[in-house]
């Protein structure tokens, strides 16, 4: 029987981020800026549940937010967590942490969630995003 892995697709917006998810790929990219960030982040979290396939060899995750604020910062750590399990059950993780050029603020919050969850990102200085500004 050919079951269908679920996938998610969602454009940014002013204040959320662009999302790409499937079995083995997951992109997230842009701001993340809501004051409900769990409302954004929930579904998003259940599909990860249900979608991310513990007997996949390897997982590429692409991280590139320009800015997030506190209440994203607690979902995309609860989204990572998700990913440390994955990782101790023993599938490889690939995270890519995209950083803007010259952003410490950005390249800190991934090692900050590096050391937090035991996990090892890779890091990958992108060009700097003006259309990004607020």
């Amino acid at each position: 029987m050919n079951m269908t892995k679920p996938q998610l697709s969602i454009a940014e917006t002013r204040n959320s981020p662009a999302v790409f998810f499937d079995h083995r790929i997951f992109k997230l990219s842009g701001i993340s800026t809501m004051v409900y960030a769990m409302e954004f982040y929930a579904p998003l979290l259940a599909l990860f549940d249900e979608g991310a396939d513990p007997h996949s060899e390897e997982i590429d995750i692409e991280i590139h937010l320009s800015y997030y604020n506190s209440s994203s910062n607690k979902c995309i750590y609860q989204l990572m967590e998700k990913v440390k399990l994955l990782s101790d059950k023993g599938v490889k993780i690939n995270v890519c942490w995209c950083v803007e050029e010259e952003d410490e603020f950005m390249r800190e919050g991934g090692q900050t969630l590096e050391e937090l969850l035991g996990l090892q990102f890779s890091y990958k200085q992108v060009p700097f995003n003006q259309n990004r500004l607020f």
